[in-house]
């Protein structure tokens, strides 16, 4: 069955506002009028053919009831990079996140997971104009996503999470065909252990993800330098300490070296470095 939400760029849960607004941009870049590609016309015929059936309730419900019941994920699925772009929308997408640049950081988390889902998040703000709820909104819409390939244990939900973020599709696709399968007869421990024993490289990069996200520690201790040090080790660096009661902190990484008055300055700087590939 053609997935007629690929088709418009949107995620099974966009509600029809999104829908229109995707239809709207795409009907504009690939009309034949405007685009001269071979492909534009067989394409604006899919895209009419999309919207008819997913901006029609009843058609969208049977569409649904067939495709809905679907859990299986494809590579396609998990793409970051978007297919297309429309010059309204950015346009609109760059005047809000001038007032509201926080939205812009949602998008992008979005965005590590799935472009679908991160475009129709896109949609969704400038629509409604949500732009104050944009957190709520992202996570909603991330829990929906994850939920419906991957289950709705939390756990399973944060290795699919972790995973996807590291573009580890195929450890991604394993888990969704575990899942997919025993459900809740296995435990997110289990279910993690066969996937990680099957993609080794998934591991190590979940494993360096988990010491980024700890390196804030928790309110009392603070920021936690065990783990700055653990995720160094990782990348191949090496951590000593010296001085009075050893607050001074040596840092070897990439052929350089680096020092540090305190444990804390060593772990902002640790975040500081790794923050765009796992922040």
């Amino acid at each position: 069955m053609i997935d007629h939400y690929s088709t418009l760029g949107v995620v099974p849960s966009a509600d029809p506002a999104v829908i229109k607004a995707a239809y709207r941009a795409l009907a504009a870049i690939y009309h034949p009028d405007k685009n001269s590609s071979p492909d534009a016309s067989e394409f604006i015929k899919a895209i009419n053919i999309a919207y008819e059936t997913l901006s029609n309730p009843e058609k969208r419900r049977q569409y649904d009831s067939v495709y809905g019941a679907s859990t299986s994920a494809k590579p396609s699925e998990f793409e970051d990079a978007a297919h297309f772009t429309d010059e309204q929308i950015e346009s609109s997408w760059g005047t809000a996140t001038k007032f509201h640049p926080t939205i812009a950081l949602d998008f992008a988390k979005l965005g590590k997971i799935s472009w679908r889902l991160a475009f129709s998040f896109k949609l969704k703000l400038i629509e409604e104009k949500a732009f104050l709820e944009s957190h709520a909104i992202a996570e909603e819409f991330k829990k929906t996503y994850l939920s419906r390939f991957f289950g709705s244990d939390p756990q399973n939900q944060k290795l699919a999470e972790e995973l996807l973020k590291s573009r580890e599709i195929q450890a991604a696709i394993r888990l969704n065909e575990i899942v997919s399968v025993v459900g809740s007869s296995v435990s997110p421990q289990e279910i993690q252990r066969q996937v990680f024993s099957e993609h080794k490289t998934a591991e190590v990069k979940f494993r360096k993800r988990q010491h980024y996200a700890a390196l804030e520690g928790n309110s009392y201790y603070g920021l936690d330098p065990y783990q700055a040090e653990l995720l160094v080790k990782m990348h191949g660096g090496a951590v000593t300490r010296s001085g009075f009661f050893r607050r001074k902190v040596l840092l070897e990484l990439n052929g350089g070296c680096m020092s540090f008055g305190s444990e804390n300055e060593f772990v902002l700087y640790v975040k500081k470095i790794y923050e765009t590939e796992y922040s």
